[in-house]
């Protein structure tokens, strides 16, 4: 079974399919496209793009609010 894994692995390897994800991945790091971001829209959508920074930035502030909820929640909950 180990065997077969390790020929379906450098199968996998070899292939033009893995090649072209290696060279997109390439292009997608040196055009600088991984500085941004698609978040998704609500209704469904593709959504809009931001900065990788404006992003890190909401979650930032949005994830201590969240945690400071539920913290207090628990708190009273323990009560």
């Amino acid at each position: 079974m180990r065997q077969g894994s390790y020929v379906l692995a450098n199968e996998a390897l070899r292939s033009h399919r893995y090649a072209m994800l290696l060279l997109r991945l390439e292009l997608w790091l040196i055009n600088g496209a991984w500085k941004s971001v698609i978040e998704p829209s609500l209704d469904g959508g593709l959504g809009t793009e931001s900065s990788a920074q404006a992003v890190a930035e909401k979650g930032l502030v949005k994830r201590p609010r969240q945690l400071l909820k539920k913290g207090k929640a628990r708190d009273e909950e323990n009560e």
